[in-house]
């Protein structure tokens, strides 16, 4: 494990657009990911709520772009382009999408699982979309447990052990509130809520208290 297990680089360039083009450079396990977004609020906001921090900035393996057109705002994407209503679901949208590009192709297992710390052991929990994983991982975070993620796992299958990857908790949301029991205790710098399609989306930072951290591994309890 090097000291520069996870990071985001940051610099800024002039273009054309009604902002500078910040241009932000994401790292996990050796996987890179580029962000260009007008101005910084959105590098900055996917950096708190993927709990990676800043280092130098170099080359990448996936570009990702945000931009201000005519028609509004637009995400590019490997030969994809999504339009987004605001920062906010510009936010929501690529903090579910990076932590895909940012996972490991070759040396490591990825399982579509949750877990929570007990006892110094991961206990997964799975299931395909809407099973009610990400409800599971914010309920044991609201009763105390430690929680690795909600939904995807880095597995060594030989140690049997697993890593929390850096993708922050989502929630389903029937519209733009927060739930009743997180209204008094959620800090507005801990999480970002958006429209992504027709949902609207809760995303909770990494940062929040008992969130393993990225670099903790855990052996799989029975």
């Amino acid at each position: 494990m090097t000291a520069a297990w996870d990071r985001v680089a940051v610099c800024t360039r002039e273009s054309g657009s009604k902002s500078p083009i910040h241009s932000a450079r994401f790292s996990f396990r050796n996987r890179v990911v580029s962000l260009e977004a007008p101005g910084p609020a959105v590098s900055q906001r996917l950096a708190s709520l993927l709990d990676l921090s800043a280092a130098s900035s170099g080359p990448s393996d996936h570009l990702i772009v945000l931009r201000e057109t005519a028609r509004g705002l637009e995400i590019h994407s490997d030969g994809n382009v999504r339009h987004v209503a605001d920062l906010d679901a510009a936010v929501a949208s690529l903090a579910q999408s990076m932590p895909y590009w940012l996972l490991p192709h070759q040396i490591d297992h990825v399982l579509h699982a949750g877990a929570i710390v007990v006892d110094g052991q991961a206990h997964l929990f799975m299931g395909p979309g809407y099973a009610g994983k990400s409800t599971l991982a914010l309920e044991a975070l609201l009763m105390g447990h430690e929680v690795m993620g909600d939904d995807y796992l880095i597995l060594d299958l030989a140690a049997c052990t697993v890593r929390a990857t850096p993708k922050p908790i989502k929630l389903r949301r029937p519209s733009r509130s927060l739930p009743d029991r997180l209204e008094s205790v959620l800090a507005s710098d801990l999480y970002c809520m958006g429209q992504v399609g027709e949902e609207w989306a809760l995303l909770l930072s990494r940062k929040l208290l008992r969130q393993t951290p990225l670099d903790a591994e855990f052996p799989i309890g029975s």
